[in-house]
């Protein structure tokens, strides 16, 4: 019996259970209002709460003496719950099974809850885990930090990568798209693996201590305590040597003027391109998506117009969501271009294209990517706005 449990609760099952348990969302700012309202003003507890702990000049003293505390707490509740569920309610196969099982996912469960505390302690922003489960982009980044607490190789150097990016104020989606494929994905698949043993060999462990009446228990708690501790304290003092974290970091770069601001937007540019950026690609995909939502509109007997207005309007959606995660000098840059070409920064409305083309033409164009982008939105032209913005000789 105990093979078979050993082949279902793979780390995938585990992650999944876990994610889904009561009380494993932490909420960023409920959290960071509570730690922190006992010690900062409240302009302070404001601030790192609209930005992150640091960059609000909450010390690092102050964020490692906390975040202690954190790692504590969700010890002893842990060890608790590790305690209750190693004692089964018999010692029959099926029960201590059973135990086993629940006692592998709540471990994984107050592991993901310190991740999250830790996270928002030293300035990363918050996960996007809901209670319909966690998007892919978030399980990736979150594997990243599991990585480091259970000594993954790469695992460090991708989440500094990550804390780097975040700390030059870059928005969340941008970070995680452009270095989600060089960086995150290699280092998944070997948490994956990693994690995988930690769990068969946790199983092992678990089984036997349950199968010891009362004396079982404790012996579980004791394990998964020598166990926890050690992979959040890792996980900590990784953080704790981060810019993101640091609020000298933050005082020096204070005075950081929009110039150096282009330039590093201007950089990331030329590497990655305009149309060929990851977020544009994601961007074109969910675009050509629309495509299949117009022809199951029409098969519900839909209106020409019906499907050009909602598809339109939906296209409009997309670029918006797309534009405010850019770079803010080129996301104003994208504004400023389309508005000058259709004298509306999100494109044209449905009434005016109406004037100029059928509904089965707005219809085609809805899910059709700009192929000319590169004509209108270029380096190049990007360059030359900020010189015209600097002057102020800007034209509408």
């Amino acid at each position: 019996m105990f093979d078979s449990v050993k082949d279902r609760l793979t780390f995938e099952y585990v992650l999944t259970a876990a994610f889904g348990m009561p009380g494993v969302r932490i909420d960023r700012e409920e959290f960071l209002r509570k730690e922190l309202s006992g010690y900062c003003p409240k302009r302070v507890v404001r601030e790192a709460i609209r930005y992150n702990p640091a960059r609000a000049g909450v010390s690092r003293k102050r964020i490692d003496q906390i975040s202690k505390k954190v790692i504590e707490t969700e010890s002893l509740k842990v060890t608790a719950v590790s305690l209750a569920a190693s004692i089964p309610s018999s010692l029959a196969a099926p029960a201590v099974v059973g135990a086993v099982t629940a006692d592998i996912i709540w471990y994984f469960a107050h592991i993901l809850r310190v991740v999250q505390k830790l996270a928002y302690l030293y300035g990363f922003p918050e996960f996007a885990i809901s209670e319909e489960g966690v998007d892919p982009e978030t399980r990736d980044t979150i594997m990243v930090f599991l990585g480091v607490m259970f000594e993954v190789q790469g695992a460090s150097s991708a989440l500094r990568k990550l804390a780097d990016s975040f700390a030059r104020h870059l928005a969340r989606q941008m970070v995680e798209r452009i270095i989600a494929k060089k960086v995150i994905y290699p280092v998944v698949s070997r948490v994956a693996e990693r994690i995988g043993i930690r769990i068969s060999k946790q199983l092992f462990a678990d089984s036997i201590a349950s199968s010891i009446p009362l004396a079982g228990g404790f012996l579980s708690g004791g394990l998964t305590l020598a166990t926890f501790r050690p992979c959040c304290f890792r996980l900590q003092k990784k953080l704790m040597t981060y810019d993101l974290s640091d609020p000298a970091y933050y005082r020096k770069t204070k005075s950081e003027t929009e110039k150096d601001a282009f330039s590093r937007e201007l950089e990331a540019l030329k590497a990655f391109g305009i149309k060929g950026s990851p977020l544009r690609a994601e961007y074109e995909e969910k675009v050509h998506e629309l495509k299949k939502l117009g022809e199951e509109m029409r098969a519900s007997g839909c209106s020409d117009e019906e499907i050009a207005r909602h598809l339109h309007s939906k296209r409009r959606e997309l670029g918006e969501k797309y534009k405010i995660a850019a770079p803010p000098l080129f996301r104003e840059y994208i504004y400023y271009a389309t508005e000058k070409k259709y004298g509306d920064p999100l494109g044209p409305s449905y009434e005016a294209l109406s004037r100029i083309k059928t509904d089965q033409e707005i219809i085609d164009s809805a899910c059709r990517p700009i192929k000319d982008l590169d004509d209108r939105l270029t380096i190049d032209g990007f360059v030359k706005w900020y010189q015209e913005k600097k002057k102020g000789t800007q034209t509408p």
